[in-house]
């Protein structure tokens, strides 16, 4: 999407500051674990994004911030999910009459908000948020079962 957007999960930070001290096969295990997770919402963000629309195309995973050439530097207990297309929020929220926004995402979404110059009217189609939002306790319940399995 056009800029950064990030969420938290409640309670994966504590969880995984425990892992973090733990280290070793337990990070790696969270970290497999927190991969797996992201290209499973992944396959379902570019799976509902509209066909024919340039989003589909647009959707990519990468571990946060952490890529250097073609090698990775870090735990990958961060990922980021983007969606290049400018487009894609217009696609995600709708336009004029047909917006639909999540209201945890009314501050993300208004930096899109039209001048109303011209009257075009999209339904909202969600496909980008939606996965994630829907399964993220679900993230986090993993997580604690793998860690617990490890105390």
């Amino acid at each position: 999407m056009a800029s950064k957007f990030s969420f938290e999960v409640e309670g994966l930070q504590k969880v995984i500051k425990r892992i973090e001290k733990l280290g070793g096969d337990v990070e790696l295990i969270a970290a497999a674990e927190i991969e797996e997770f992201v290209k499973e919402v992944n396959a379902e963000q570019v799976a509902k994004a509209p066909i024919g629309q340039a989003p589909k195309n647009n959707i990519a995973t990468d571990v946060a911030g952490l890529r250097t050439g073609n090698t990775f530097r870090g735990s990958g207990l961060n990922w980021e999910i983007l969606n290049s297309q400018s487009y894609a929020p217009y696609v995600e929220f709708g336009t004029g009459t047909g917006v639909d926004v999540p209201s945890e995402l009314r501050d993300y979404a208004i930096q899109f908000k039209g001048r109303g110059i011209r009257k075009v009217n999209l339904p909202a189609r969600p496909f980008f948020f939606e996965p994630f939002m829907r399964r993220r306790k679900e993230l986090v319940d993993n997580i604690k079962n793998g860690y617990r399995d490890w105390e």
